[in-house]
């Protein structure tokens, strides 16, 4: 089960021995792209080159990204220019 920091803005991003773990500072309330912006400007400089993953919580899976793209104006589902992530 991987941690989620139900708290938001905790006081540290240093790791120590009682949290051996990055937790950032910044909230992922509404799961917009500003917010995971702001989240990756504060992860450890090695975190970046990790593969992008995306859990399914319903099967507890874990299916690393393949691409990032934006839809187009014939895409009646999110609309135009939207960005999303393939799996």
């Amino acid at each position: 089960m991987p941690f989620f920091n139900a708290f938001g803005n905790t006081s540290s991003k240093e790791q120590s021995e009682e949290m051996p773990f990055f937790i950032p500072m910044s909230d992922w309330n509404r799961g917009t792209y500003r917010e995971l912006l702001a989240i990756l400007s504060e992860v450890p400089e090695q975190m970046l080159d990790q593969t992008v993953t995306i859990r399914d919580e319903e099967n507890d899976e874990y299916y690393p990204a393949k691409s990032v793209g934006w839809t187009g104006p014939g895409c009646d589902t999110l609309g135009n220019q939207h960005m999303y992530v393939s799996i």
